[in-house]
């Protein structure tokens, strides 16, 4: 029996176990991208939105992302978050000089954006008492951005 051209099998050494600074050394990494990946998708809106400076916040400084007009909480997971508990911390962060609103998105989906009905229906307000018309050109535009 010839042992030639087989490879011998390393022993595999066993995992390191991630101590929990490191685990939320990750957590924050991918908040703080998450952040700046939401702002970059306001900027088309609000040029000036860019990821809140203050997030080794201690208490309620700044949004996650600033530069707008809406204090944004940012969700970026993995898995399906709570989105109550998320608008319940922006609004617990918030100035409260600034409608809160959650723009929230798991891994590999779309942005979605969180808001309460009476915020939609000043929004849809707005929009009606515009120079649009209103039905045609907002159903093509989200037409468009489902797309």
């Amino acid at each position: 029996m010839s042992t030639r051209g087989t490879k011998k099998k390393r022993p595999q050494r066993p995992k390191k176990l991630r101590t929990l600074s490191q685990i939320n050394k990750g957590a924050k990494r991918k908040g703080a991208s998450g952040e700046r990946a939401a702002a970059f998708e306001l900027q088309p809106i609000w040029p000036d939105a860019k990821r809140g400076i203050g997030q080794m916040r201690s208490a309620n400084e700044v949004p996650d992302v600033d530069g707008t007009p809406i204090w944004w909480e940012v969700k970026n997971t993995k898995a399906a978050y709570n989105i109550y508990n998320a608008r319940k911390q922006a609004e617990a962060a918030s100035d409260g000089r600034r409608p809160t609103m959650v723009l929230a998105r798991k891994t590999g989906e779309p942005w979605m954006v969180c808001m309460t009905i009476t915020q939609f229906r000043a929004i849809m307000l707005l929009l009606e008492q515009s120079t649009l018309d209103r039905d045609k050109e907002l159903l093509d535009a989200l037409q468009k951005s489902s797309k």
